[in-house]
């Protein structure tokens, strides 16, 4: 729906491998497979004890979709708003627009294999909210 208008295969899974720089998404055939699999396990999460295991746990599930990365475009803006949205139904928002954009993307690039960065833009970026 976010990208009906500007793509003709918004919304649907890409079904060509992708590659930026030196990183190598998930390939097609197992799209499908992995998104069911994160799913379940955000589906399945129980509360956030902290603020600190609020930002491991969404800098984990935003790094996994982003390697996931299931369209051909627009994954980013469409994974923030999945994690602002997982955010939010665990008693938290996300403050995405306070990140300085290079930073961030340093942090996602990181991210394949150290979330330390990412979390602490989580944390940087994260409030509780009223209950």
């Amino acid at each position: 729906m976010l990208f009906k208008n500007i793509y003709n295969f918004a919304g649907k899974f890409r079904e060509v491998s992708l590659m930026k720089d030196q990183t190598r998404f998930c390939e097609p055939q197992f799209i499908e497979e992995q998104l069911n699999k994160i799913s379940k396990d955000i589906n399945e999460e129980e509360t956030w004890g902290s603020m600190e295991q609020a930002a491991a746990q969404l800098a984990y599930y935003k790094t996994e979709l982003n390697m996931i990365h299931p369209f051909r475009e627009g994954n980013g803006r469409t994974i923030r708003l999945v994690i602002r949205e997982i955010a939010k139904s665990m008693g938290y928002s996300w403050h995405f627009e306070i990140i300085e954009k290079t930073e961030y993307l340093e942090a996602m690039i990181s991210s394949q294999t150290d979330t330390s960065e990412l979390e602490k833009l989580f944390l940087k970026s994260l409030t509780e909210t009223a209950s």
